[in-house]
């Protein structure tokens, strides 16, 4: 056997699970022996000694000297030794001839005898055979006619192979002892020794009862006191055993009536458990991720129950759950829905999330254990290597939160808080976040520097921004030696301090991220994906929460599970958080860089008008361009129309005509509604004065829509126009 292993920190479970394994397997000895019948072993040994003594006598007994040596070590076991000399080598060799006929005969008297037993036991079967097939046809003919249960199996070849019929008014159920024989016997976890009862009322109602702290559900939900059983009811008993309810009667009823029958599948049965436990695994022909998602529920359920089942019996105060986390909640920005096993220890309340081969790993040690219960064994391990048993040093998920870094594609600052989710999606506190663009010094970028027209004119270059984690606030008070961690781009890994307290944290983490060349991937990744901070922690040693009132009170590990079964069947706790929207966030962060362009935009058009209106006074007519760049700002986009300018004279010399004519007829239209004084506040000014008001009172509506990014740069795109006529640098004031 090759055992494969791994040296990293994380896999630690895993490795050690297969140490372990491979250990046990090198202690297993083996022994290869042919698989036969006793008898025909004795008869083939016999064969070939009576063939090897003919050979003998066809040779005429062997040489002396092998006959007389033969004769010698048969008398040194003798006590007669006065024979010796008497004897001569005829009547040696006659002798033994004398007993090879002799021995000859008694084999083939014993091979006779063998094969008339081989052939009353060949007999016998077939008897039995007989027997067998008899009691198979009767089993068939009273199911015709009997209420029954017969087995669901994962095999479908399997189903229907253990028949139990109701043929008594009460038929017991359990694994009975001493003194209690059921008639329906089963063994197995969480099975008592008188588990329930099957009651006939008349052939077509029958009523399952169910006894104190038995486990039964019926079509997936639990059963309490008695019920009235259908036709095709699925029973699980204990945690194992799946039956489905038989009754000829009721079938016969219901094909008259021409009700619908449903077919019954093992499939189905887990998945009505599945459904009861608080887990949609409805099939989706159209997700083929939910497809797979709930068929590997389906599967995995049953061992999820068995580990239940173990706990229960062992009281080892610890409640395995399934669920479904999304790669949002486990810190990823893509990615698709992964089972987790949630680990619940009762008398605390701690919470871990173990991984499908964690726990599959843990669940063999654990079945090792309670076969040591049964036998009387020493169960009892110690607790580093207890499955049950998580260590305090393991970190957990505190929330995890999406920060939306789209800023950066036009370097703008964005200062935020956003919501930390827990795995349930609901809001465990908030991260107050900066993302700050910024030189490469590390220095703050002048507010002349901070617009871009759109993320492209970033391909190629390089960029810095600054990662400011301020602080935490409002998260759940049960963790300890909380920390972030985070991933841009190629920056993987990147934490804040470790701090003791988890209620209010001030990380006042910054971190400085260079680009030095930015490719079209990294500008998708702005455009529309989030950063994930996860913020992690381990859960206090001394926290003292149990689940319910029952874990208070020191009860069992099944009575506590039962009571924790049913405050959820009732609705459980009313969580006073809300659900975390990822739209919301992506759409709360559009608004806030809208707004914040806005804002930029309104400051530079005030700037371009003071530098209007100073030019006015001084008698001036035109104004120098690269002034109003100066305002404007993306001096890169500047260089860049420049450069195209030049290399692209002749044509945008042969389409200059056509621009004038279009300014013509722009200054006429404008002109009727314009004062007679020379400003350059025509109406595109004044109407963006008007959007910029209307869009400043709109920024108190939350429900406030993105607005679009054409409408922020039709006046820059106009001196882009200028600039490109025949190496124009003046703008004239109209």
């Amino acid at each position: 056997m090759i055992a494969a292993l791994s040296p990293a920190d994380i896999n630690y479970e895993e490795t050690l699970s297969t140490l372990r394994y491979a250990d046990r397997a090198k202690q297993i000895k083996t022994k290869a022996t042919i698989n036969e019948d006793p008898t025909d072993k004795l008869i083939r040994d016999l064969k070939a000694e009576n063939d090897k003594l003919k050979e003998l006598l066809a040779s005429g007994g062997g040489t002396m000297k092998s006959l007389k040596e033969k004769k010698d070590s048969e008398e040194e076991d003798s006590d007669d030794e006065d024979d010796d000399t008497s004897l001569t080598e005829e009547e040696i060799k006659a002798r033994i001839e004398e007993e090879m006929a002799a021995r000859m005969a008694e084999n083939e008297k014993m091979m006779a005898e063998m094969e008339k037993k081989w052939e009353e036991k060949l007999a016998e079967a077939e008897n039995e055979n007989k027997e067998k097939d008899e009691i198979e046809r009767q089993l068939a003919e009273e199911k015709k006619s009997t209420a029954h249960l017969y087995n669901l199996n994962p095999d479908p070849m399997l189903t229907g192979m253990i028949v139990h019929l109701l043929k008594k008014d009460v038929n017991s159920i359990g694994k009975g002892n001493q003194d209690i024989i059921p008639d329906i016997k089963l063994q197995g976890l969480n099975i008592l020794d008188l588990h329930g009862e099957i009651c006939k009322d008349n052939d077509r109602v029958y009523k399952i009862k169910c006894n104190d702290n038995a486990r039964i559900l019926v079509n997936g939900e639990p059963l309490s006191g008695v019920i009235q059983l259908r036709h095709n009811d699925r029973l699980m008993i204990g945690t194992s055993h799946l039956f489905v309810y038989h009754n000829p009667s009721l079938l016969q009823h219901m094909k008259t009536n021409n009700e619908a029958i449903c077919e019954i599948s093992y499939e189905l049965a887990q998945e009505e458990i599945a459904n009861n436990s608080g887990m949609n695994v409805k099939q989706s022909t159209s997700d083929t991720n939910s497809s797979v998602i709930n068929e590997n529920l389906a599967d995995f359920l049953p061992q999820v129950n068995e580990a239940n089942g173990i706990s229960e019996e062992l009281d080892k105060k610890v409640q395995f759950e399934l669920i479904v986390l999304p790669p949002e909640v486990r810190g990823k920005s893509e990615g698709r829905d992964e089972i987790f096993v949630k680990v619940t220890q009762l008398e605390t309340g701690y919470i871990w999330f173990w991984s499908k081969d964690k726990f599959t790993n843990r669940k063999y040690v654990m079945q090792e254990m309670y076969e040591d219960f049964q036998n009387g064994e020493d169960w009892n391990v110690p607790p580093e290597r207890d499955p049950f048993i998580e260590s305090a040093d393991t970190e957990c998920m505190v929330g995890v939160c999406e920060v939306y870094i789209k800023c950066i594609g036009y370097m703008v600052d964005l200062r935020t808080k956003v919501a930390i989710m827990d795995y349930r999606g609901v809001k465990a506190g908030e991260l107050e976040v900066d993302i700050l663009p910024c030189n490469t010094d590390g220095s703050e970028l002048l507010e002349a520097d901070c617009v871009v027209d759109s993320p492209e004119d970033l391909e190629g270059k390089r960029i810095d921004f600054k990662v400011v984690i301020k602080n935490a606030s409002n998260l759940p008070k049960r963790y300890t030696d909380v920390y972030c961690t985070y991933n841009v781009f190629t920056y993987e890994g990147i934490k804040t301090n470790v701090f003791n307290e988890s209620k209010d944290v001030a990380f006042n983490h910054t971190k400085q991220i260079t680009i030095d060349k930015c490719s079209t991937k990294i500008l998708d990744f702005i455009s529309g994906k989030p950063m994930i901070i996860l913020i992690l922690g381990k859960q206090k040693p001394d926290r003292n929460k149990p689940v319910n009132n029952a874990a208070k009170l020191g009860q069992t590990t099944k009575e506590i599970m039962k009571a924790e079964s049913l405050r959820k069947s009732l609705g459980g706790k009313v969580s006073k958080k809300s659900k975390v929207s990822l739209d919301s966030i992506k759409k709360d962060a559009e608004n806030m860089l809208m707004n914040k362009r806005l804002e930029l935009m309104k400051k530079k058009l005030l700037k371009i008008k003071e530098l209007c209106d100073k030019e006015e006074k001084k008698g001036e007519s035109k104004v120098e361009i690269i002034e109003v760049r100066n305002i404007l700002g993306n001096i890169v986009s500047a260089k860049k129309n420049r450069k195209n300018s030049h290399s692209s004279s002749s044509s945008s010399s042969s389409s200059s005509s056509d621009d004038e004519n279009e300014n013509i007829k722009t200054k006429k239209n404008k002109s009727k509604t314009r004062k007679k004084k020379s400003s350059v506040k025509n109406n595109d000014f004044e109407n963006k004065k008007k959007e910029s008001k209307e869009n400043k009172e709109k920024n108190n509506n939350p429900t406030m829509e993105p607005i679009e990014e054409e409408d922020l740069t039709p006046k820059r795109q106009q001196f882009d126009k200028k600039e490109k006529k025949a190496g124009s640098s003046l703008c004239t004031l109209i």
